[in-house]
This record gives structure tokens, sequence and C-alpha cells, in this order.
């Protein structure tokens, strides 16, 4: 369910932030189970750097934005940095943000996403492998949306996640079928998009 499309505008401004490279991209596995992605699979040297080098532009832009992160150990070291670079002291973790689970594709190589977004195409509820569906991750993601737009007003939000889960949010934004998963560009590591409604 695309809760945003409760939302007539939004009080805040939002920008979805995609981890850096991080340990599990080199090894081309998929880690997507939290008993995997909390405590391992950090960021590489070279994932701090891209984080580092993808924020610069946006220094001048954000004044005191809000941090929140999925607590996966990739993308809470991604918030870390970004939160020491432009002197946000805080970060808010929550799990609406965690990667989307794979289920019993967990630690396998990552060439087994693209299996699972072609079943996505005929299915938004797709399950196969045990899979969280699209519709699921949409769900999550957009009631957070809601959640912050209820509890903040004028501020700049950042969400710090994982690619599935920010790829889902940014169709819900564009009122998009979760099921067109790949009908826009994937983020790349450490980029950042900005969200606007386009309804």
């Amino acid at each position: 369910m695309n809760h945003l499309l409760k939302l007539s505008k939004l009080k805040n401004l939002y920008f979805a932030i995609r981890h850096g490279e991080s340990q599990a991209n080199v090894l081309g596995k998929i880690v997507s189970h939290p008993e995997n992605g909390i405590g391992g699979y950090g960021l590489t040297t070279k994932g701090k750097e891209q984080v580092i080098v993808n924020i610069k532009t946006y220094r001048e832009v954000w004044n005191k934005p809000v941090i929140l992160s999925s607590d996966f150990l990739r993308a809470k070291e991604t918030a870390q940095i970004i939160a020491q670079q432009i002197g946000v002291n805080s970060i808010l973790y929550t799990d609406q943000l965690h990667e989307r689970n794979f289920g019993i594709l967990e630690l396998q190589p990552n060439q087994k996403y693209k299996e699972v977004w072609e079943k996505d195409k005929l299915n938004y509820n797709n399950k196969q492998y045990q899979v969280e569906s699209v519709e699921s991750v949409t769900n999550r993601t957009t009631e957070l949306i809601c959640q912050l737009e209820t509890k903040y007003q004028d501020q700049q939000i950042l969400l710090v996640s994982h690619g599935d889960t920010l790829q889902l949010l940014t169709l819900a934004f564009l009122n998009k079928n979760p099921h067109e998963i790949c009908a826009i560009p994937h983020l790349k590591n450490a980029e950042v998009r900005e969200l606007k409604l386009s309804f």
C-alpha cells in the first residue's frame, strides 16, 4: 500500500541516500537478514570515501537535518559519516528502512536479484524464495513518511537505507506501481536522491 496517496503535499524535504560500497557488495552476496546485516558486512574503505565525496555538494544545502537510518551496519556507518561531516549529533534508527528481506536467497550470489525483479514485474505481491514483497516494502516505507509528516514540519530529512528499499520508496513518491521496480535507475552506492511527490 502506498500511504503517500493520502498526502496532498509534504511538510518536509526528503533525501534518499543509499549506503556506500559494503563488504557484501564486494563479495557479491545478498545480505538482507538482520542477524547478518546488523552486526556485519559494513562499509569498505572505498565505501566510506564514496559517502564523503557524494555529500560534499549537499553540505551547503542541508542545515541540521534529521537523519534516519536502517540499523544494518553498512547503512549505520554511512549515516554516522554523514552526521560527522555535516555536524549533526544524533541519528534515529528504524527497521522501516531495513533492507528488503530476500528470504532463502540470503548469502547467495547477488545475481539472484534480477531473478526476483523479473518475478516482481509479474506480481507486486511476489514472495517466491520467501522474499519480502514489493508491496510490503512500499507499505512500511511510505508509512514511515506519513509518520514523519505528522512529527516534523519544515525539516530536511535524510533517509539512509538500501537499494531495493529506496527504489520502492522512490516509485511510491512518483506514484508508480511497485512491481515496476526496474522502471527507473537504481541508486548507486552513496548516491543522494531528493524525493518529490509526483501525483
